[in-house]
Order: C-alpha cells, then structure tokens, then sequence
C-alpha cells in the first residue's frame, strides 16, 4: 500500500526445515518499507519476538509452543488505507489476517486496526465462513458506502463425472464491519470454470469507480505426465507429494463495474516466465495484492504500476520477491496492425475542454482522432499522432479543442496504425 508517501510491503513468512523439524518456524507477518517503491528496508521494529529470527520486523508475537495452534500462526494479512469519513485516526488502516477460530473450531478472519499500518491491535473475528488460507481482501466502496471481502470458497464441479471441488471467489459487504451480507459468487462473461486460488481485487486508484482482479489460475493436472521429467528442477519436484508435485499456477485479469459482474481476460496476464528449478510450481505467479506507483527509473519517463511477484515456494530455499512494471493502464488496449484499424465509441454528451491518451505507437504508426456531433454542427480532427506516453495533451487542427462541442452527443472515432490505445480522458482546464 501507498500510504501518504510511504510504501508500505506486508509479507507472509516462515522458517523453512534445515536439520531438523524443530528449526521450523510458524507463518507471521513480516513488515518491509519504501519512499519509492523500489528500495525497501526491512526496519527492526521490535513489536514481536521469534525465536529463530534473523531480523525482528515481525507484527505479531506468536503463539506459546504448548497452543494447540501453535504452528497455523497468521496467514495472508491485507491491509487498506481505509477512506470512510467516519473512520476513527486510530484505525484509519484495517486489515483481515486468517486465523484459526478456536471458538468454532475452524479457520476465521480476524478484523485488526492499526494507526500506522505496524502496531495493529484486534477488533475479533467476523462472522464469515470461507476458506481464508489465500490472499482475502479487503475494500471500502465510497460510492455504495460498503465495505467489502473477497474470499475463496469451493463450489462442485459443472463437468459430468469430474468429482473435484473447484475453487472460486465469493463477496460479503457490511455497512459496519460488524453485520455481513449473504455471500454472492462472482460472475464471468464467459463459461470457463477456471479454478481461481486467490483474487487480488482492488479498486483502481486511477478510476476508482473500475473495480480489477489478478486472480491466479489454478491448474492441477491429474498424475504424473512425462512433461514433468522435462521441466527444470524436475528433480526437486519428484521429492513432493500429490498436487504440490503436479499442480501449477498463474495469474489472470479481469475488470468490473460493480465487482460482482466482471469481464474475465482468459490468455495469462503473468506466467512463471523462463524455467528454473524454482518456479513453474504450485504457488508460481501468485501476485501480490495491491500495486502501487512508483517513479521510473529514466529521468523524464512516465510514472509505471509495480507490482510483486514471490517465487520459489517449495524449494528449500529462502524466497524472492521481483517486482514487475508495467505502464499506467496498461492492462488492455485497442490496437491497430501496421494497415490500420478503426474503433468507433457509442454515442455519448460530451463535457470538457481537453483530451489526453494513453497511447504507444511505432515509428511508422500513428493516432488519428475525430470527434463529430451528431446533429452535423460541428466536427474536430487531428493530424497524425506518433509516439509512446502515458498522458498525451491532444493538439486538434486550426486549433480548435473539443470544448466547441460541449454538451452535445457526440461520437468520437480513433483510426489506429501500429498503435495501442490505453484509456482516454477529457479534462475541465
């Protein structure tokens, strides 16, 4: 998360086997943080001890080694910058971490609140049912005035003689972090039923009315093919056991209005990439949840999205984190081949003074752009637009800007060679 200038990394972390089981220690939370993104440092807080840590930048203390709970320790704590106006300084961020419900007897998500996002302290357990040992994410939605959990649960399989139970997402939202809804499964346009292992659902911070998920794909294969023989570290793997042998992972996008009815983008979004022995396993490509902005790294280069991207679960040795760049809306684009393509928008009032692009174009390609109104009493143009920025003030001929056309219907046609188009926005300067 982004907050007021200081990035702030909560990572999942444990002790991994060496000489012996006892060197093991349970899952806590560990805290890292960043002026840019970019360079972090691993801070020694002090908040919590554990016994065999190097650095002591853990959130909570664990559990006495006599708890019956003792190795679940937290799993996957996901905090917000929570933007309610009625929300108290002293929990203005919040976070659901999974733990085991010793009342219920089963696991649970536990509410904690924090002032600073490092000392949290716990509001109990909601009373939501799922299965919480994933990435479950929470939101405030400014415009229904809810918050809101995403979660994964399980439904039967819809393919006749398949007896497995398949992964999914599942929604609930609150008025007060207190009283829950019913759960609501979301929807795809499509009838994939990939299963979904977590979500990564955020409201973009560019267009916050746009909710978008980077759910990972959950592929397990059934038995062992002689592909797996082929693939690197193949010998590390044949040392795992069922589905932490043969399954696989990666990450997908999808975008929605309403997050609940979403379009669901099925070519991979992140794959595990080249092989190594590290990777192309169970837990590859699992995204973080959140991105944030962060500075490019070239003076005078447009501000990029990062996003973080653990590997190397299962393998005995410490983790890796890289992080992965990508252009502001950068997700999905128009794009026309080097002959040319043409995109039409529906019939929309217009209101605004100034156009800006997100585009890419080669050297060779270009943007062009007409914005006509319907009624025939007036039209604007350009001439060719040629480059590669995330921002681009928009220059029409004679002058003209598209403010001669304001409040009328109007459509507007993007003609497109070699060129991406991102998003558009018209702005009152």
């Amino acid at each position: 998360i982004n907050d007021n200038g200081i990035y702030k990394l909560y990572l999942n972390s444990h002790g991994t086997f060496k000489d012996a089981p006892s060197d093991h220690e349970p899952a806590g939370i560990t805290y890292y943080e960043s002026t840019d993104g970019i360079h972090w440092e691993r801070p020694s807080l002090g908040i919590a001890t554990r016994r065999n840590a190097i650095y002591n930048n853990f959130l909570f203390e664990q559990e006495d080694e006599s708890h019956p709970y003792y190795q679940t320790g937290e799993d996957g704590l996901l905090p917000m910058v929570d933007t309610n106006p009625d929300c108290l300084p002293e929990e203005r961020i919040k976070a659901i971490v999974e733990k085991h419900w010793e009342e219920k007897n089963r696991p649970g998500l536990k509410l904690y609140v924090s002032p600073d996002g490092k000392h949290f302290h716990s509001k109990g357990f909601l009373n939501i049912a799922g299965q919480f040992d994933s990435h479950n994410t929470l939101l405030w939605d400014p415009y229904l005035k809810k918050y809101r959990i995403y979660f994964r649960k399980y439904h039967a399989s819809c393919v006749p003689d398949d007896p497995r139970w398949r992964r999914d997402i599942r929604m609930v939202e609150s008025d007060d972090l207190v009283h829950w809804s019913d759960e609501v499964m979301l929807r795809y346009d499509d009838y994939v039923d990939w299963e979904l292992y977590t979500n990564g659902v955020l409201r973009y911070h560019r267009a916050d009315h746009i909710y978008m998920g980077f759910p990972s794909r959950y592929i397990e294969r059934q038995g062992w093919s002689s592909n797996y023989d082929e693939l690197c570290g193949y010998e590390k793997r044949k040392t795992r056991a069922g589905r932490h042998a043969t399954a696989i992972t990666d990450t997908l996008f999808m975008v929605s209005r309403d997050g609940i009815n979403w379009k669901r983008y099925n070519d991979a979004f992140i794959t595990p990439g080249p092989e190594h022995d590290s990777n192309w396993i169970y837990g590859s490509s699992f995204v973080s949840s959140g991105f944030v902005e962060t500075p490019s790294e070239r003076p005078g280069g447009d501000n990029e999205l990062s996003m973080y991207v653990p590997e190397g679960r299962f393998s005995g040795e410490p983790a890796r984190i890289y992080r992965y760049s990508l252009r502001l809306d950068g997700f999905v684009s128009a794009y026309g081949s080097w002959y040319g393509s043409q995109l039409v928008t529906k019939p929309f009032i217009y209101d605004g003074n100034e156009l800006y692009i997100n585009f890419a174009t080669s050297v060779f390609g270009n943007v062009k752009i007409k914005i006509r109104a319907l009624d025939g009493s007036g039209e604007i143009s350009t001439e060719e637009i040629f480059g590669d920025r995330v921002n681009r003030h928009v220059r029409f001929k004679d002058g003209k800007t598209p403010a001669l056309l304001s409040g009328k219907a109007v459509e507007m046609t993007f003609d497109l060679k070699d060129a991406h188009l991102y998003s558009f926005k018209f702005e009152n300067e």
